[in-house]
C-alpha cells in the first residue's frame, strides 16, 4: 500500500493552512512556492478538498484558501479519505469477489485489522497538532542575526 503524492501533498497543504489560520487566505501561488509544487497541482488538490468541505476558497484581491472548519476537527484520515478513498492494505479487502478464497482465508482478518488500526492512527492525528509542531520547527530553524 502506498499513499500517493497527492495524498501526502494534501496533508502538507492542509497543515500550511492550519498554520496560517488567523491570517489572510493563502494564495495558491504562495502555497506552491512554499511547498515547491506547481500552482496547477495545488489547484487540483484544492478542488477536491473544497468539494469535500475541508477548505474554502475566497475570491478577490485578498483571495486564496482557508480551512472550512477548525484544525482540531480535521484529521489526517479526513484528508486521505478525500484524496485516496478508503485505505485498504490488501486488494482482497477492496474487491473481495476477485478472490475465491475470501470465505476461508485465514489471513484476511489480519489485513482487515491492520487497516482498521492504520485508519484509527491517521484519524487520531489532527491538523492543529501538526500545525503546532510545524510552527515549533519553523521557529527553531529561524536564523537570528544580532550585532
Amino acid at each position: 500500500m502506498n499513499i500517493s503524492t497527492k495524498g501526502r501533498y494534501a496533508v502538507r497543504i492542509m497543515v500550511r493552512l492550519a498554520m496560517a489560520r488567523d491570517t489572510l487566505p493563502q494564495r495558491k501561488q504562495d502555497i506552491a512556492e512554499a511547498e515547491d509544487l506547481s500552482a496547477n497541482y495545488i489547484e487540483q488538490i484544492m478542488l477536491r478538498l473544497r468539494a469535500a468541505g475541508l477548505v474554502r476558497s475566497h475570491r478577490g484581491a485578498n483571495g486564496g484558501f482557508t480551512l472550512e472548519r477548525s484544525a482540531a476537527g480535521i484529521s489526517v484520515a479526513d484528508i486521505l479519505d478525500v484524496m485516496e478513498g478508503p485505505l485498504h492494505i490488501s486488494p482482497c479487502l477492496d474487491a473481495p469477489r476477485q478472490c475465491n478464497r475470501t470465505a476461508e482465508c485465514v489471513t484476511r482478518p489480519i489485513w482487515q485489522e491492520a487497516g482498521r488500526r492504520l485508519y484509527e492512527y491517521f484519524d487520531s492525528i489532527k491538523l492543529d497538532e501538526l500545525a503546532r509542531k510545524a510552527l515549533e520547527i519553523e521557529a527553531h530553524n529561524t536564523v537570528s542575526f544580532s550585532i
